[in-house]
């Protein structure tokens, strides 16, 4: 399991910079198996230690992402807003990266997180 918390530059046309930068943790989970349990195990960990609870205040969402194996992949809901997501990357995409083992993906925004926590 490998993680990394970083800014991600994202286009925004109303700022006189035409970008903002927003802070992510990613997580990726390499595995003979799926792992999703794993990562989502995690998540919530994260969630619990900044006092976010599941199913009051955030939810996983059904995703059709085609980076994620379907039924394996899910949107991260805070309050109504995409927190971020997590899932199995799909075949394609592990072949085209030459991985030979099932990969699991977290991607979560940390500012909401932080501000809730703050809050």
């Amino acid at each position: 399991m490998l993680f990394e918390i970083s800014d991600v530059c994202f286009r925004d046309e109303s700022q006189e910079t035409r970008a903002r930068n927003q802070r992510n943790l990613a997580l990726v989970y390499l595995s003979t198996t799926s792992g999703f349990e794993t990562v989502h195990g995690t998540l919530d960990l994260i969630m619990t230690k900044c006092r976010i609870e599941h199913v009051k205040d955030y939810t996983l969402v059904p995703s059709q992402d085609p980076m994620f194996f379907p039924a394996k992949c899910a949107d991260i809901m805070y309050k109504g807003q995409k927190l971020g997501h997590m899932g199995t990357l799909h075949p394609e995409v592990l072949n085209h990266f030459d991985l030979k083992y099932l990969v699991c993906t977290l991607e979560l925004n940390l500012e909401t997180v932080y501000a809730h926590f703050k809050g």
